[in-house]
């Protein structure tokens, strides 16, 4: 028996779908969190983090982001 550790959900229900594997558990999760100034320039203080988001994506307000590409940036 072997064990895979991947993070990439579409490609994990694949390769369960192709019968290479038998069993997907979740074992680990990401938080998002977002940081800004005390002033809240953005207004999102409070909201859930993808209304938070999407406020400052329609405001175009200043967000930085790792930016990696890996799904979580």
């Amino acid at each position: 028996m072997a064990l895979v550790f991947v993070h990439a959900g579409a490609q994990e229900e694949k390769f369960l779908a192709e019968g290479f594997g038998v069993k997907r558990i979740d074992v680990m999760y990401n938080d998002f969190v977002l940081i800004g100034p005390k002033s809240d320039p953005a207004g999102v203080k409070g909201k859930d983090i993808e209304t938070a988001l999407r406020t400052i994506d329609t405001k175009a307000a200043s967000f930085v982001s790792r930016g990696d590409r890996s799904g979580t940036h």
